[in-house]
């Protein structure tokens, strides 16, 4: 603990900043880049910024990715022992393919498409920062799930750490401003102040305290109160499970009673969140193995939850089979899909399993979900489109039938853009059959075609 502390010394303090920048210099840079990017764009006069608000978003947005893709590259040439500018090369090439990608009008048209797409890519890299540092041992075959273990266990430590210093730091400068405003009337004080401080605090002295604070290997060994976290795990991570599984089961027993009524649609994210929870305390519980409860679980979760990912697929199933695929549905089978091969792979390969496959995996589905025509994107406004054009087809259309095409429409312009609708060959040639036709279609070719009537497509 009294080690902990001494980093706070303004010497050690410098000393820590400057290895930072020396084993991490252009991951420091960005993060400099964009916090004071910021901080300009929340102080600054509107009459002195030179850049459109679209340009300071694809910046931002850039500069953190250069942020996280660095980090991950430095992370993965010091496992491989290889220079560090093997990273450098590799990161800028891609933050201008990034920055070029962006849209160039992101703030006046923020497809949902490009913000899933963003929020996946910094999900993933992520991710990556668990993996990179053990991809050098396991290239050298030197790899332990022991010391994979320890580096998880350093990683969410130091991550906890970070945040609490900067919680602890912005309340400590917060409040020393706020009393010199109410004791002395001070007016210079602005809500802008306060807003920067939190930015440059959590934004920055939290990631550099993170960078500080994360091994330059694989740990041996870890430092934690193995007591605390038995208690934690014993009687209160595992009797959790353990109600959560009775609660499921439960469920499934009604649901089969009653086959004929559909299963309620969040049980397939509970399902998911439960599992994805139990696996974490799989990772927590490597430890503990020689522990009897602890080994009956590590060998029966995967088994017990092959049957709640049967209810998942069930449930799921239903509904894109009656309302065709959207992107909810298709993370929902993607993520379900994910915990299957992971539960498959630890019942079979229980005594080899590594708990570096359960990272590892995650950072593979969600990258192949993100490109290709198999993308949750390119899937869901195929199927959603599809659906539109079979609505369109029926010859004695119902109102009930015409508000499900409605809906569709409505779904493919606001998480896709209109645009979609354009590819469908049918469709295209339906509106201009219409009336008022070629004039939505002119609409969404200008990129403003929504709203617009959307029941003339079915009607004409």
């Amino acid at each position: 603990m009294l080690k902990f502390f001494h980093l706070f010394r303004p010497k050690n303090m410098l000393q820590a900043f400057m290895a930072v920048v020396q084993r991490f210099p252009l991951t420091v840079f960005a993060l400099s880049f964009v916090n004071l990017y910021l901080v300009f764009l929340i102080i600054g006069d509107d009459e002195i910024i030179l850049v459109s608000v679209d340009v300071s978003i694809r910046t931002s947005l850039t500069a953190g990715f250069v942020s996280l893709l660095s980090f991950v590259g430095y992370l993965v040439t010091e496992s491989l022992r290889h220079k560090r500018w093997y990273a450098e090369i590799f990161t800028i090439p891609c933050a201008l393919l990034y920055y070029i990608t962006l849209p160039e009008d992101i703030n006046n048209d923020p497809n949902f498409d490009y913000m899933l797409i963003h929020l996946a890519i910094y999900l993933a890299l992520g991710i990556a920062v668990f993996i990179a540092p053990a991809v050098g041992a396991w290239q050298r075959r030197e790899y332990q799930d022991q010391h994979f273990y320890h580096l998880l266990c350093v990683i969410v430590l130091s991550m906890a750490e970070a945040i609490v210093v900067a919680f602890c730091a912005f309340a400590a400068v917060a409040s020393i401003l706020l009393s010199i405003d109410l004791l002395f009337d001070s007016s210079n004080i602005s809500e802008d102040i306060y807003l920067s401080l939190w930015v440059l605090l959590s934004m920055f002295l939290a990631p550099v305290f993170f960078l500080a604070r994360f091994p330059k290997d694989l740990p041996a060994s870890f430092t934690i109160n193995e007591q605390f976290l038995s208690v934690v795990i014993r009687f209160i991570a595992l009797p959790f499970i353990g109600v959560y599984f009775i609660i499921l089961y439960a469920y499934t027993i009604k649901v089969l009673a009653n086959f004929s009524e559909w299963p309620e649609g969040i049980v397939t994210w509970l399902v998911i969140g439960f599992s994805v929870f139990g696996y974490f305390t799989y990772i927590l519980l490597y430890n503990f193995q020689k522990d009897a409860w602890v080994a009956n679980f590590r060998k029966l979760f995967p088994v017990l939850l092959i049957p709640q990912l049967g209810m998942l697929f069930y449930a799921i199933g239903l509904r894109i089979e009656q309302y065709g695929w959207t992107v909810n549905r298709y993370l929902v089978v993607a993520f379900g899909v994910w915990l299957l091969g992971l539960s498959l792979y630890y019942i079979f390969w229980q005594k080899r399993g590594k708990l570096f496959a359960i990272p590892v995996s995650l950072f593979m589905a969600i990258v192949v979900i993100q490109f290709g025509p198999w993308s949750m994107y390119n899937v869901s406004a195929r199927s959603q489109v599809h659906r539109i054009e079979q609505i369109a087809e029926t010859k004695n259309l119902t109102s009930e039938l015409a508000k499900a095409g409605v809906s569709s429409v409505h779904y493919v312009c606001d998480y896709h853009g209109c645009d979609a609708l354009l590819d469908s060959d049918f469709l295209v040639e339906l509106l201009h059959a219409q009336k008022n036709g070629p004039k939505i279609i002119e609409r969404i070719r200008a990129g403003n075609g929504y709203p617009f009537d959307v029941k003339e497509i079915f009607f004409g």
